[in-house]
């Protein structure tokens, strides 16, 4: 498993699945797999959670972290993409630098990028063929 890697989605990933291989103590390739996938259907479970509190809450809704860009612009664009139906690039915009969102130069915010562009290619495959949204 690679840590240093630079997309910082695929570094949280690994670092959880070493953490459990080794409180595990079973590390050969199959249990890898095995291990980051799991880690992976976590993450979507957590994103299913996310999206049932925001499409169930009572209006009207706050979305807050420390410092109010990165995380809670993740959680208002899959509340536009998944609950409002808003396409990709609408609900995208609000993990952008005009709320403060600054994904570059290494910076760990861009994970809240990958776990979106995520989203976004799970939703696109569950659409019906040439009702796929264009995504830049």
């Amino acid at each position: 498993i690679i840590l240093s890697g630079f997309d910082p989605y695929r570094r949280e990933i690994a670092k959880k699945a070493i953490e459990r291989l080794i409180a595990d103590g079973r590390i050969h390739p199959a249990r890898i797999e095995e291990v980051v996938q799991k880690v992976k259907d976590e993450t979507d479970e957590e994103v299913r959670k996310i999206t049932a509190v925001l499409r169930d809450a009572p209006r009207p809704l706050l979305i807050h972290c420390e410092a109010g860009s990165d995380r809670s612009g993740l959680v208002a664009a899959l509340y536009e993409l998944l609950v409002e139906q808003r396409s990709p690039i609408e609900a995208g915009a609000q993990l952008s630098f005009r709320y403060g969102h600054f994904p570059w130069l290494g910076s760990r915010t861009v994970a809240m990028d990958n776990t979106f562009d995520r989203v976004v290619s799970q939703q696109q495959k569950l659409l019906p063929r040439g009702q796929a949204q264009i995504v830049p």
